[in-house]
């Protein structure tokens, strides 16, 4: 996995002022190289307000203070990005003079000879970057680093992965108290960005960038509406800036939010420490976030931590506002949206559109617990056919009754057999009966290990079997084209029997879709049990279930088949055995929904199978052998 970490500070607005502002920046010093311990890739980002009312008198405190940083990081900082913030500009009367001459050009405003102007406002904040920077760069690299107007384009590959930075000034236009919604980023400006992003790209020589993260002062939402419409238009656009994470600060906050449509995400991450140590106005935490990208996995951890009263920095939890945020300390958000699904869909049947089940934390812990639930069902039913190998070895040696030869080179480890097993009719007899107990030992293990995990569910358990293989003819089959109950366990165990089912309904679907079916999802496919359950009398109402799912188990010989002898093609087909799960209250439904995304199916397969695998014999025969057994 490759893990790239942003270090994200903003807002730091050191200045003069604040008898305990050392304390401060001391704390965060520890507080960083505690978070940072773990992490290799390194890129700092600073999203402006460096300084404090574009007060530059101080500047020994800030740059002590980026020592002290690539101190506490050193060689894992890869890269360190910083851009200008409404307190890093230096104002002056041209600003309105400036600020008028672009409302008097119009679609033409932000030119290069406009931008000339405001190179000037951004002159100190430039000279303190470059000595920012030669604290983490060598001197024949702080040129390529630093924008002289101030915003520009990086392509910098770290680990073997590409990743962009795009910066920009969003302060350039800041005039003071009133910037929100009025702020401009500007067509020269963004032209400039998008020119610059091309020519590097064109650079890779067929290589992709594997990250785009933008950087700015401002959230996009303090530009003018029609400014804010036509960044977001062009830093979206696949073929344009092509964005995964916009970051900032300046509102002294912290917040993440996600903004997505059918084609595009992007992902705002907003920091800041805030206001200078002191000041009696803002008395309120310092803020700073790491984010943690895992590029393989299309994920992001957002670490947000904050202040206390004594400076001392902890997880923000005002920010981690679900149980599964505040137990790991983080916020987990994908880099892509559109590239995740938070839901599974639930199987349906023929021609059907599939139900969709949008996943939660409690869907999560869930689906962790029926893992669990089916680990220790195999391990239970794996020690149930070692027994049963077991007693019918000491029984076939009791009789004297030797085991066919090719199942003891089985027994010794041999995975397949040159030809079939042949059984004594007393040794089948016994496969048989051992069978008919393995099915309801699934049903017995699968019930109560639920029934662990939710002490009150209210649930049966059951299989049945196509009833037609009791004939000897084909031609009888179609007679007794229903299923009946083979093994039962659960509510209303034993007393309860299962009413016959005829060929069709969610059997049909289930069978020839080869998922399973969830009678609610499918209603169209099981009207007739539906009306049947919703007819009960009172004296049935213990009876009377919510909803079920019907299962046909996957496994070889679950496939009764009849070929046309001239054609060769299937004309008759039915599943000897199916298997079933109802429930009986509201809040074991989402026991179905578990079992269909995890496709019950297979895992019943794969049992009924393993038995087979120790005992080969034709469940055709094994069903008949068992029903005989039954009516004798």
């Amino acid at each position: 996995m490759n893990d790239l970490t942003v270090l994200h500070l903003s807002d730091l607005h050191i200045d003069d002022t604040g008898i305990r502002k050392s304390l401060l920046l001391q704390n965060l010093l520890t507080d960083i190289e505690s978070e940072m311990q773990y992490s290799h890739n390194i890129i700092i980002t600073v999203t402006g307000d460096l300084v404090n009312r574009a007060n530059y008198r101080n500047q020994n405190e800030i740059l002590d203070f980026f020592k002290q940083l690539r101190d506490v990081l050193g060689d894992k900082v890869k890269h360190i990005y910083i851009v200008p913030g409404n307190h890093d500009k230096v104002r002056s009367d041209m600003d309105r003079k400036i600020l008028d001459e672009i409302e008097a050009l119009g679609e033409d405003y932000g030119s290069g000879q406009t931008w000339k102007y405001v190179r000037v406002a951004f002159e100190e904040h430039l000279a303190l970057v470059r000595q920012i920077y030669e604290i983490f760069y060598s001197p024949d690299q702080v040129p390529d680093r630093v924008f002289e107007d101030t915003y520009g384009v990086h392509i910098d590959e770290i680990d073997g992965k590409n990743v962009c930075v795009i910066q920009f000034n969003t302060a350039w236009t800041s005039e003071g108290e009133n910037d929100q919604r009025n702020l401009l980023i500007g067509r020269y400006q963004l032209r400039q960005i998008r020119e610059s992003y091309a020519n590097k790209y064109n650079e890779l020589k067929n290589k992709h960038i594997d990250l785009t993260i933008a950087l700015a002062h401002h959230p996009l939402n303090w530009l003018t509406g029609k400014e804010e419409d036509m960044v977001r238009e062009e830093i979206l656009n696949p073929t344009g800036l092509n964005v995964n994470t916009y970051i900032c600060g300046h509102t002294h906050n912290r917040d993440v939010i996600n903004w997505h449509n059918n084609r595009r995400s992007m992902t705002t991450l907003v920091s800041g420490l805030g206001w200078p140590d002191g000041s009696t106005q803002h008395p309120y935490a310092h803020t700073y976030s790491s984010y943690v990208f895992n590029l393989d996995a299309n994920s992001v951890d957002v670490y947000v931590r904050s202040s206390d009263d004594a400076y001392a920095f902890a997880p923000d939890f005002r920010i981690y506002t679900n149980q599964t945020d505040r137990k790991n300390k983080k916020i987990v958000m994908p880099i892509d949206t559109c590239k995740t699904q938070a839901y599974f869909n639930l199987g349906s049947g023929h021609s059907r559109s599939p139900k969709a089940y949008y996943i939660t934390e409690d869907t999560m812990s869930e689906l962790e617990g029926f893992i669990q639930i089916y680990l220790e069902c195999e391990d239970k039913l794996h020690d149930r056919l070692e027994s049963i190998k077991n007693d019918f070895l000491a029984i076939c040696e009791e009789k004297k009754n030797d085991l066919p030869f090719e199942i003891e080179k089985m027994w010794s480890g041999v995975e397949k057999l040159s030809s079939p097993v042949q059984w004594s009719i007393k040794q089948k007899k016994s496969i048989a009966k051992e069978f008919s107990g393995y099915l309801t030992m699934i049903c017995k293990v699968l019930y109560k290990s639920i029934q662990r995990m939710k002490e009150n569910a209210e649930l049966r358990i059951h299989f049945r079997y196509w009833k037609s293989v009791e004939q000897e003819t084909v031609q009888k089959h179609m007679s007794n084209d229903v299923y009946v109950q083979l093994s039962l366990y659960g509510k209303g165990y034993p007393e309860h029997s299962l009413t016959e089912l005829d060929w069709g309904q969610l059997i049909k679907e289930a069978y020839f879709e080869g998922k399973p079916l969830i009678a609610s999802v499918n209603t169209d496919f099981c009207k007739e049990s539906m009306d049947s359950n919703n007819d009960k009398t009172e004296d049935d109402l213990k009876h009377k279930w919510l909803d079920f799912i019907t299962v046909i188990p996957q496994f070889e010989q679950n496939n009764y088949v009849i070929k046309d002898a001239v054609s060769e093609k299937i004309s008759f087909s039915r599943p000897l055995l199916t298997f079933g799960i109802t429930v009986y209250r509201d809040e074991d439904r989402d026991i179905l929904y578990m079992l269909d995304y995890l496709r019950i199916n297979r895992f019943i397969g794969r049992q009924i199978n393993k038995f087979f695998h120790y005992f080969p014999m034709d469940l055709v025969e094994c069903i008949r052998l068992i029903k005989e057994e039954d009516n004798n």
